[in-house]
């Protein structure tokens, strides 16, 4: 059990289900765990899919669940993301499903 369950941060949320797809692909699992990434922060996909441009500078102060938390995120996380064979792909797909 990780002791982050209850944490909502994209950090954790959208990390766990990277992981989660990574290793078990587009599993159950991986979705519910991109289904609750999403419940935290919906802003996140647009920014790691590239529909929405990240800003050159960050926020001064980052809102949970805001655009300038998913902003934080993808600008951090986004490589991980992109390197993750289809990660890109599901994200997409479930993202638009929902």
């Amino acid at each position: 059990r990780s002791p982050f369950k209850s944490e909502a941060s994209p950090y954790w949320t959208y990390t766990h289900a990277l992981v989660k797809f990574a290793k078990e692909g587009a599993s159950p699992a991986a979705s519910r765990a991109l289904a609750k990434a999403v419940k935290g922060n919906r802003h996140v996909p647009a920014f790691l899919l590239g529909e929405k441009t990240l800003p050159k500078e960050r926020a001064e102060f980052i809102a949970m669940g805001e655009p300038s938390e998913a902003v934080a995120y993808a600008s951090e996380f986004r490589f991980i993301w992109e390197k993750t064979p289809g990660a890109l792909d599901w994200l997409r797909e479930k993202t638009r499903a929902t």
